[in-house]
C-alpha cells in the first residue's frame, strides 16, 4: 500500500507536464480566433528557432466591408496619394481646453502635401515622428494642454492586440509621466477577460458584461474604446495601484461615465451617491490621494462607460484595445456621445495603432485599407475636434520561409498605404516598424526576447523598449517649438 501511494505523486507530476507539453502543441490561435495565442514550452531553452503558424486573421467586418464595395477592388491600381484633396478635412487646431468649444482655427488653409521621405526621418538614433498637418506645428494640442493647470494632458491610443493588456501603452505612459507629471493608468474597462494579462493595474470584480461595438447595432453606445459594459444589481468592479511602474501606484482623480436609465444608488469605497435617471452621460468623480477603487453597482439597467484613474494635473494616457480589429469600426462612432464625454474627458492627442489586422501575405495593394482609414480619421476628428491625431505604422511582423524567419513581405506595403492615409487626412504618422530596425527587425526582436514566438505581439520587455522609443519621439516633437 505504502509503495503504490509514494508512486502516486510521481504519476500525478508525469501525467501533468505530458498534458500540458499536448496542450501547447495545439493551434490555439486557429481554434479560439486568436484568442489564445499560440505557445511553447519548451522554445526558450531550444537551441532551434522556431515560429508558431498562425492563420492570417483578418477583421471580418473588414472583410464584409470589402466584400461589399467590389467598386474599390484591391487590384486596381492604388490612387496617387499627390492628388488634389478636394475633400480634405479641416486642418488641425488650436484647442481652447473648454470641454465643449469649438476649435480656434477653423479655416481650411490649402497647403500642398508634404512628399513621403525617402527614409523616416531620424534624429540621431530616434525616428522621429512626420508631420502632414497643414498648420505644420506637429503636436500643438497637446503641447497647449501641457500649459494648461486645469486638468491633465489627456492622450488616448486605440488599437488591436498589439497593445492588449497595456503592453507598449503602459511604457509610453510612464515615460511621458516622467517627463511632464501625473500618476494613474487612465481609462479602464469595467471588466476584463484576461485581467491578470495587465501588469499595470489589478483589476477584479464580476456582475459586468462587456460589449464590441463591432457586434451590435446600437449606435447610442458607439464611442472611442469600442466597447461598453452593462452591469447586473450588485455588479461590482475593482481596482489597485501596482508598485512595479513608478507612477501607477496611486492617483488622486477618480471619474466613473455612466448612462442610467433608472433611478439607483451607486457605491463608491464605501460611499453611497445617488443617481438620477438620464439619457445623458454621468460622472460620479472623487477626489484625494487613493491607491484603490471600488465600484459597486445599484442603478438597474446601466451601461457603464469606463473608469478613469490619474492626477488632476500632469499627462495621462489612455490604452483602449480591441482584439482582432482592423479599425474600421471607428467611422460609426456617435458624435453626440463623443461630445457628452468630452464634458468630462476630452481628448488632447489621439494615437491610432491599427493594421496588423488587415495584413496579409499575398495583398500587395492596400489603397483600399487606405480609404477606410482616411474615414476613420474624419470620423474622430469629427467627435474629437480638439484632439491631435498619430497615426502608428505597424510593427514589423514575421514569417517562416523555407528554413528561416523573415519580415512579411507585404509589412512595407501596409506601412505605405497607412503613410498615405496620414498624409491625405493631414495627421501625424509615425513608422513604427523603422524604429524596431526596419527589414527583418522582428527576428533580432525575437531573437532578444522582445516579441513573442508569433513573431507579431510584443512581450512587456517589447514594449518597453518600443514604448520609450515613441515617448521619446512625441518629447522631441513637443519640444520643437
Amino acid at each position: 500500500m505504502s509503495n503504490n501511494r509514494n508512486g502516486r505523486p510521481f504519476t500525478i507530476i508525469i501525467i501533468a507536464i505530458t498534458t500540458v507539453l499536448a496542450l501547447s502543441l495545439l493551434p490555439w490561435g486557429k481554434l479560439t480566433g486568436n484568442f489564445f495565442k499560440d505557445f511553447n514550452l519548451l522554445e526558450d531553452i531550444s537551441r532551434e528557432k522556431t515560429i508558431h503558424e498562425t492563420e492570417e486573421l483578418i477583421d471580418p467586418e473588414l472583410l464584409a466591408l470589402m466584400q461589399d464595395n467590389p467598386d474599390t477592388d484591391s487590384s486596381k491600381p492604388a490612387q496617387n496619394p499627390d492628388r488634389a484633396q478636394a475633400s480634405v478635412p479641416q486642418p488641425d487646431t488650436l484647442s481652447t481646453h473648454e470641454p465643449l468649444g469649438q476649435p480656434t482655427d477653423t479655416a481650411y488653409l490649402p497647403a500642398e502635401i508634404p512628399p513621403v521621405p525617402e527614409t523616416a526621418p531620424r534624429k540621431g538614433d530616434m525616428v522621429m515622428i512626420e508631420d502632414y498637418t497643414t498648420s505644420g506645428n506637429g503636436l500643438a494640442n497637446l503641447r497647449k494642454a501641457l500649459t494648461h493647470t486645469g486638468r491633465p494632458a489627456r492622450v488616448a491610443i486605440i488599437g488591436d492586440s498589439y497593445i492588449e493588456g497595456d503592453v507598449f501603452s503602459q511604457n509610453v505612459r510612464e515615460y511621458l509621466q516622467q517627463a511632464y507629471g501625473g500618476r494613474g493608468v487612465g481609462y479602464m474597462g469595467l471588466h476584463s477577460d484576461i485581467p491578470g494579462f495587465r501588469q499595470s493595474v489589478r483589476q477584479g470584480g464580476s456582475g459586468w458584461s462587456a460589449h464590441d461595438v463591432r457586434h451590435t447595432r446600437r449606435m447610442a453606445h458607439k464611442w472611442l474604446p469600442g466597447e461598453y459594459f452593462t452591469g447586473s444589481q450588485g455588479a461590482k468592479a475593482t481596482y489597485k495601484g501596482v508598485s512595479k511602474l513608478p507612477h501607477a501606484s496611486a492617483w488622486n482623480n477618480t471619474r466613473f461615465l455612466f448612462i442610467a436609465p433608472s433611478d439607483g444608488t451607486i457605491t463608491i469605497n464605501g460611499e453611497k451617491y445617488p443617481v438620477t435617471a438620464s439619457d445623458n452621460v454621468q460622472c460620479i468623480e472623487i477626489t484625494g490621494e487613493t491607491s484603490s477603487v471600488s465600484i459597486t453597482n445599484g442603478v438597474p439597467g446601466i451601461t457603464g462607460l469606463g473608469v478613469w484613474l490619474n492626477d488632476d494635473s500632469g499627462i495621462t494616457l489612455d490604452c483602449m484595445s480591441l482584439r482582432g480589429n482592423s479599425g474600421i469600426s471607428h467611422t460609426t462612432l456617435n458624435e453626440e456621445l463623443s461630445a457628452q464625454v468630452a464634458e468630462f474627458i476630452s481628448y488632447d492627442l489621439i494615437i491610432v495603432e491599427y493594421g496588423i489586422n488587415a495584413l496579409t501575405s499575398s495583398q500587395k495593394d492596400y489603397s483600399k485599407y487606405t480609404g477606410y482609414m482616411e474615414n476613420v480619421i474624419r470620423t474622430l476628428r469629427r467627435c474629437h475636434p480638439q484632439a491631435d491625431i498619430l497615426l502608428m505604422g505597424i510593427g514589423d511582423r514575421g514569417q517562416k520561409r523555407g528554413g528561416a524567419v523573415h519580415s512579411l513581405p507585404t509589412c512595407r506595403n501596409m506601412v505605405d498605404a497607412q503613410r498615405n492615409a496620414a498624409r491625405n487626412t493631414r495627421i501625424l504618422f509615425w513608422d513604427t516598424r523603422e524604429a524596431m530596425g526596419g527589414e527583418d527587425a522582428v527576428v533580432a526582436w525575437r531573437n532578444d526576447r522582445l516579441v513573442n514566438a508569433d513573431y507579431i505581439h510584443l512581450n512587456h520587455k517589447g514594449g518597453e523598449v518600443l514604448g520609450k522609443k515613441l515617448a521619446d519621439a512625441i518629447i522631441d516633437n513637443l519640444n520643437r517649438l
